[in-house]
């Protein structure tokens, strides 16, 4: 796969209505898609991979790449529903969810509490007891 900057692989491609325009999926195949990926990251207190558009996410990767578009086409037409860490397609489709989740504004912000731009007047550095002298 060609390099694609981070950027590119997580803006977001609007119409003037607001609404994601897809490129490879069908409006089935997208449905399909974000089922499995709030299977994988199901919305808690926090969004899930629906909320955080992964699957406009992988729509966006697919059709940057003929081959993995190939592969996981094949591998959501064949998929039985049994998302199993045996399945090459299950892998491929765990690995894309993480992947979009934690690039997302979503994952990285109200996830992981990321806010990497922010000023520090101070750091403290580590605050665990046991690393403390």
């Amino acid at each position: 796969m060609a390099a694609v900057p981070l950027a590119a692989q997580h803006e977001h491609t609007e119409t003037p209505a607001g609404a994601y325009t897809l490129k490879v999926f069908s409006p089935e195949e997208r449905d399909r898609v974000a089922a499995l990926v709030d299977q994988i990251i199901p919305r808690t207190e926090t969004p899930g991979a629906s909320d955080a558009k992964v699957p406009e996410f992988i729509d966006r990767r697919l059709s940057m790449d003929a081959k993995l578009k190939g592969r996981f086409l094949a591998g959501l037409r064949a998929f039985d529903g049994v998302l199993t860490e045996q399945n090459p397609f299950c892998k491929l489709l765990k690995d894309m969810t993480i992947d979009g989740y934690y690039r997302s504004k979503e994952g990285l912000t109200q996830e992981l509490g990321w806010h990497g731009n922010t000023f520090l007047a101070e750091f403290k550095g580590c605050t665990h007891p046991e690393h403390q002298e």
